[in-house]
């Protein structure tokens, strides 16, 4: 199957070549679902959380990290995006994609307003976001 999708982040149209040998129009949403979790799962394991280096075996314990990881990944997707939208845009390179995802950016913006003690209103902006008012 060959199909086309637009890329959010520049706006052009970029091919996709997916192989289905049924169900040819779910597939590529299948695709772009897909996708998704593969993007939090590598933001779970390795570009953020580091989520594999705790070595935790237990269910319990596990399933408890797992939830506080979920949470605090789309925490710092919120914010990545609001500093987009509404601070400073991501700036893209030569070939036309973002420097940061959203989650990187939002989570930059985490650690530099709790590691700088002096920036209250940055970290109150960074709650704010979850709040949904």
């Amino acid at each position: 199957m060959r199909n086309h999708i637009i890329n959010p982040q520049t706006g052009k149209i970029e091919f996709v070549l997916i192989a289905s040998f049924n169900q040819q129009d779910q597939t590529l949403i299948n695709y772009k679902e897909r996708w998704q979790i593969e993007t939090m799962c590598r933001a779970m394991k390795s570009i953020g959380f580091n989520m594999e280096d705790t070595h935790l075996t237990d269910l319990n314990r596990l399933s408890t990290l797992v939830a506080i990881i979920a949470i605090a990944f789309v925490w710092a997707y919120l914010v990545g995006i609001d500093k987009h939208k509404n601070i400073n845009s991501i700036k893209l390179k030569k070939h036309g994609r973002r420097a940061y995802s959203f989650f990187k950016y939002g989570l930059i913006r985490i650690a530099h307003t709790i590691l700088n003690t002096m920036n209250t209103s940055g970290f109150n902006q960074c709650v704010k976001v979850l709040s949904f008012t």
